[in-house]
């Protein structure tokens, strides 16, 4: 039993550390499992090869056959590395550029500038011809008169109908995502306190839109009443003057929704502070006819 450990040692140590022959080899020699040769390394105390020790190549592989294995081989596009496998079974290219298909072209990898500002542009800008990116191109187009005329024409024609003017308002709410501040929310509370079911949040226009104005507190039970809520910046003096108008201001909002038929409270930021003054105003509001 002795000799015949001592036997399989030796055969092991000759032939897998010296001759440096794999594991599935000896075993085939031997006329056993790979798995016990692997147990026998383990017992013995043997080292057992690394996978990138065990892999060889070109000549030296017990496998080879030919040199086209050991050859380095690159993606017939875009000149990555790929495997023998790829080349020889495949189409011969990367896994990027495979799944471009017939599409692909080596132009895709390159990184096309615009003529005149220099700036990156996409491969679709550079094959339309012109390769200029999209603000080069629009440059120095001027339209004529007549055609500038005809625009103004068509867009005051549009903006007379009421679904079209209506349609416009709404969707330049819902692009600059207008939501609900803490001033109109508390205003909001004391009026469900007050006068429940009397009044609802307009400030998207889901209930109206009076002429080209959005009253943000509507009359629901038939009166033809509107509460504003102004703040102190967004309404003061100042900053109407730079970017507002007339029917901005306190007075110029009462005459424009009178103008339609339509009463209107406005309540400043300050007036919140007192809620009981608030509140006594909006209930003398409520009871005018």
């Amino acid at each position: 039993m002795i000799k015949y450990r001592f036997v399989i040692k030796q055969l092991l140590k000759t032939e897998y550390i010296i001759n440096k022959k794999s594991m599935s080899q000896i075993a085939k020699e031997i006329g056993c499992c790979k798995r016990t040769v692997a147990n026998w390394l383990i017992k013995y105390k043997i080292k057992s090869r690394t996978r990138k020790e065990a892999v060889k190549r070109g000549i030296d592989n017990h496998l080879y056959t030919t040199g086209s294995t050991s050859i380095i081989r690159y993606c017939k596009l875009c000149g990555s590395k790929i495997c023998y496998k790829t080349w020889k079974r495949g189409t011969g290219k990367c896994r990027s550029c495979s799944k471009m298909g017939k599409i692909h072209n080596i132009e895709r990898h390159k990184k096309h500038h615009c003529k005149k500002c220099n700036k990156e542009i996409g491969y679709d800008c550079w094959k339309s011809g012109s390769s200029l990116c999209k603000i080069c191109i629009n440059l120095g187009k001027h339209l004529s008169e007549k055609h500038k005329q005809k625009i103004r024409i068509g867009s005051l024609k549009n903006w007379k109908k009421k679904e079209y003017r209506e349609k416009v308002i709404r969707n330049t709410l819902k692009a600059s995502h207008v939501k609900v501040n803490k001033q109109e929310k508390t205003l909001n509370e004391l009026l469900q306190k007050i006068l429940p079911k009397e009044y609802k949040i307009n400030i998207k226009g889901e209930i109206m839109i009076l002429g080209r104005k959005i009253p943000d507190f509507v009359n629901v039970n038939g009166q033809k009443k509107v509460i504003e809520m102004y703040g102190d910046y967004w309404h003061s003096d100042k900053f109407i003057k730079k970017h507002g108008c007339y029917e901005d201001t306190e007075k110029g909002r009462i005459k424009y929704f009178k103008k339609l038929g339509w009463k209107t409270l406005i309540i400043w930021e300050h007036e919140l502070k007192n809620l009981e003054k608030v509140e006594q105003r909006i209930l003398k509001f409520n009871k005018t006819k």
